[in-house]
């Protein structure tokens, strides 16, 4: 019909983002870290409804903010009839990040979805003190005092041995 003209205010599909270091299983609203300046991330291709010609998916947007929400990379893909995408992306800096992907179709409606993580790449300070001057006979208790810092991602763990042998057992 001559001069009809379609309106689309639906936005497209939520694409799922999955971080391929650890994404699947996480609790919400936890940030996990790495050690990997490389970072993957895969989404499906989504869809808008209602299904026609007209309202295809036209692009998906991602950007990669830090800690202060400043965008620091932004890429484009161009929407496609691909089942799924990868987005790989190096990370120059340690902190917390978060992968921000928006998917637009043709009337320029978008839906959006993040991720949050961090990059840890420094290994935590440890210290160990003992009581200078102090004098220890067989059978006495010492104290020992450890310190582990990691003002990042935090310390997860502490193993203490007597050799760096039994460290590693």
């Amino acid at each position: 019909i001559k001069g009809l003209k379609i309106a689309d205010y639906t936005k497209p599909e939520t694409p799922e983002l999955i971080w391929t270091y650890k994404s699947r299983g996480k609790k919400s609203g936890e940030l996990y870290f790495n050690k990997e300046k490389k970072n993957s991330f895969i989404f499906k291709a989504v869809q808008d409804l209602p299904l026609m010609k007209c309202n295809q998916i036209k692009e998906y947007v991602y950007f990669l903010k830090n800690e202060q929400g400043k965008i620091i990379k932004k890429g484009k893909i161009e929407g496609k009839k691909e089942s799924a995408y990868m987005i790989k992306e190096e990370i120059n800096s340690d902190g917390k990040y978060s992968m921000v992907l928006r998917t637009y179709d043709l009337a320029g409606n978008y839906s959006e979805t993040e991720h949050k993580f961090g990059v840890d790449t420094m290994q935590p300070f440890v210290r160990i003190d003992i009581l200078e001057g102090q004098r220890f006979y067989m059978g006495d208790t010492i104290t020992i005092k450890i310190d582990a810092i990691d003002t990042l991602s935090g310390v997860a763990k502490c193993r203490v041995a007597s050799t760096k042998e039994g460290l590693l057992k």
